[in-house]
């Protein structure tokens, strides 16, 4: 441990153990400056004053949002970083640098003070701010009431700030749904099937080759199941819609095929506004909580709210060919869903009593009666 700094001008606080915070609120944002730039600060800071910042007491949280409270979350960086200080596990005079106060918080004032800083101020630790080299702390605020305002309007002014951004990035969705309404697809690699391409010339969509397999696919789904019909697109040498998929096509990417099936006949889907759920983490076991599924939804489903804009892209199929096939699937699909049941139901009824079953037997004429089976 490092020799205990009494209170001077150097400091005008009591340091013993210095630990950093670095955080940026989204993953792109890890490919630039951000963290570099704050990991340079704090050692700087540490430099100038003669103390030493160990790469083990440096906490950074890359691709948090600090405005929602994701940062916060059980196991996460900065939560166990207030555990250790609640268990006094930090040393005897903690110091924590971050570059401004809204890398710790940026949730609304009151809730910044209860759930963040006060709880780190009453476990003994300092929070250094490497932007303007100030410092507050539990004896700092209870003797400068300037202190605390000052905080507060750091606070404050934060929050507002992401909630600016918040606002126009919904008002940015609602633009782009309207846009798609008018058959404009703002993000060209985000909102369209993989077997259109973009003609900047003539400003259109326009077929590619890809759009041959989908043709195929539906002609075998007809009468196919997916399984069935994966295999005879790969014997028949049709490429699959991604380069990822090394296995060639499956059950899996075709039954995606029809899940999305409104693209076949030219159409997107506009999620409702409101309708996005984030997975979340519970903040006690760290289990991930799927807001969609407790609702009764399967993420990327054909049975998630939403509404369908017609004449976006070229059609591959009329749209009556179109449900007509997914219809005849999920007709198959419930069928042989409740023939498997009433098989599994009838197969234990049947070796209960110690009947054989002869495995000729059609499922229409077989009829339990008690001792045999006719």
């Amino acid at each position: 441990m490092l020799e205990t700094w009494d209170i001077d001008v150097d400091l005008g606080f009591q340091c013993s153990d210095v630990y950093s915070f670095d955080r940026v609120s989204a993953l792109g944002q890890i490919k630039g400056r951000g963290l570099a730039r704050q990991g340079q600060l704090a050692q700087s800071w540490c430099e100038r004053h003669g103390l030493e910042l160990l790469d083990e007491r440096k906490f950074a949280d890359p691709g948090k949002s600090a405005f929602h409270g994701k940062h916060l979350r059980h196991g996460s960086p900065l939560a166990r970083f207030m555990d250790m200080a609640e268990r006094r596990l930090l040393g005897e005079y903690p110091v924590l640098l971050v570059e401004e106060i809204d890398r710790l918080t940026r949730l609304a004032p009151v809730d910044a003070l209860e759930e963040v800083i006060l709880k780190l101020m009453r476990n003994g630790v300092t929070i250094v701010t490497l932007m303007d080299e100030k410092f507050y702390n539990r004896g700092k605020i209870n003797s400068d009431p300037i202190a605390l305002v000052s905080l507060m309007m750091y606070i404050q002014g934060a929050h507002d700030y992401s909630r600016r951004i918040s606002n126009r990035q919904s008002d940015n969705w609602v633009g782009v749904r309207e846009k798609l309404k008018a058959g404009v697809v703002a993000r060209k690699q985000h909102q369209s099937p993989s077997w259109v391409d973009w003609n900047s010339k003539t400003e259109s969509w326009e077929l590619n080759n890809k759009h041959l397999a989908i043709v195929r696919a539906m002609q075998l789904l007809k009468t196919m199941g997916y399984s069935q019909a994966a295999r005879t697109l790969n014997e028949e040498g049709f490429a699959t819609l991604s380069a990822r998929a090394k296995n060639g096509w499956t059950a899996s990417n075709l039954s995606s095929v029809i899940r999305n099936s409104h693209y076949i006949y030219g159409a997107a889907k506009i999620k409702p506004k409101g309708t996005w759920l984030p997975l979340e983490r519970h903040k006690e076991t760290s289990q991930v909580i799927d807001q969609k599924r407790e609702r009764g939804q399967v993420r990327g489903g054909a049975a998630e709210p939403g509404e369908i804009v017609r004449g976006v892209f070229p059609q591959i199929l009329p749209e009556g060919d179109v449900k007509e096939i997914v219809a005849l699937i999920s007709g198959r699909d419930r069928r042989f869903t409740q023939g498997g049941a009433l098989m599994g139901h009838l197969y234990k009824q049947v070796f209960d009593r110690g009947v054989e079953v002869r495995l000729d037997t059609r499922l229409d004429e077989l009829v339990i009666t008690d001792g045999e089976v006719t």
